[in-house]
């Protein structure tokens, strides 16, 4: 069926493994008691071309036409390595989810998928902080678990992958769990 697929109009919608990270909201919180901190970014490696020097815009039209208008907010910044990040905050974390669903097809649209790095959504741990990565690459998740001094916890983060594994599509390639270090979400109130 996938080769009809081009023929019949029906495609398969893009970035379609971000959705479940809003459904695993609940699972997140009473298996791992993980709560959301309601943020999310997204990553991207800028190009100097009109689609870039226009982002600031056009983020913000998508997100005030429709269901975003009210509490999505957002900014633009750059991490310490040059990495653009689309900072969103809402009031829930389904509408922060669908931002970025939003703001990935943008990119697809103006043929920008390979500029986008991750998406990442911040949860408050009892202990640490813990974040769920999202590949648009391979449109799916990982745990990163970031400790001082730029290491991580990586038996915490199997820990959490295990217990998210009927909940979320994990990436299954351990060698793809890319930390993220230096991420304008870490020291976002």
């Amino acid at each position: 069926m996938g080769l009809l697929r081009p023929l019949f109009g029906q495609r398969k919608a893009p970035f379609g493994g971000l959705a479940a990270l809003a459904r695993a909201e609940t699972a997140l919180r009473e298996k791992l008691r993980l709560v959301s901190d309601r943020k999310g970014g997204l990553s991207y490696k800028p190009l100097q071309t009109a689609f870039f020097d226009g982002l600031q815009g056009e983020v913000d039209r998508r997100l005030r036409a429709g269901r975003f208008t009210v509490w999505t907010r957002f900014s633009l910044e750059k991490d310490s390595y040059g990495f653009g990040w689309v900072l969103l905050d809402d009031r829930s974390l389904e509408n922060v989810v669908e931002a970025v669903q939003t703001l990935g097809s943008y990119f697809a649209e103006g043929n920008h998928t390979k500029q986008l790095l991750a998406a990442v959504f911040p949860f408050q741990g009892r202990e640490r902080q813990a974040y769920w990565i999202y590949s648009f690459k391979r449109d799916r998740f990982y745990p990163f678990v970031p400790l001082p001094d730029e290491k991580r916890d990586s038996p915490e983060e199997l820990r959490l992958a295990e217990a998210m594994e009927k909940e979320l599509p994990l990436e299954s390639a351990l060698e793809r769990w890319y930390p993220l270090w230096g991420m304008p979400l870490e020291t976002r109130s």
